[in-house]
């Protein structure tokens, strides 16, 4: 008949506005995941530990020695490091030894405040890609960071995903007994 029901097109745009708006959404929460203190706790812990254990640090360690850390210090830095990344923990700020070990990633930049401030995170227009980008002084710390962020988050979403769906199978499991 050549008209048209502009109520209908209304309701279909709404209803693309309202997915774009989802997933817009969504990135924003991933992107802010990977930006999180949890994660660039777990970044810092490697950067530190690749310096510590390295043959090859990415930077100096006299910073360390100028602030009177000696061998045993170090050993104990690393344990402690290891510990905290291997049950993704953040450092416990009101210990004192554990506030110690937060300056020394100060000292070395490895705190999450100084990887934030190099850190950008954007998704690339309308697409399903994330961009990450890390500045540094340093073109290997850089290309460490951006792929251990990557590693990071990949592992956390995928523990993520799993808990979901293990508590959904839980919770069904627990409607299914009810009937």
């Amino acid at each position: 008949t050549g008209i048209v029901d502009e109520t209908q097109q209304m309701a279909f745009a709404d209803a693309n506005l309202m997915q774009e708006s989802r997933v817009n959404q969504k990135f924003v929460n991933l992107i802010e995941t990977m930006r999180s203190k949890s994660l660039i706790d777990q970044v810092s812990y490697q950067l530190i530990l690749h310096d510590l254990t390295s043959d090859k640090p990415f930077k100096e360690l006299t910073v360390l020695y100028e602030n009177g850390l000696n061998k045993a210090a170090i050993d104990h830095a690393i344990d402690v490091y290891r510990e905290k990344y291997k049950n993704r923990e953040a450092l416990n700020l009101r210990d004192p030894d554990q506030a110690g070990l937060a300056t020394v990633l100060g000292w070395m930049e490895y705190d999450s405040g100084s990887i934030l401030w190099g850190l950008s995170t954007f998704r690339l227009g309308a697409s399903d890609f994330i961009h990450l980008d890390f500045e540094s002084q340093n073109a290997e710390i850089s290309a460490f960071v951006v792929n251990a962020i990557s590693r990071e988050f990949i592992l956390d979403y995928t523990n993520l995903v799993k808990e979901n769906q293990r508590a959904s199978v839980e919770f069904l499991q627990a409607i299914i007994k009810v009937k």
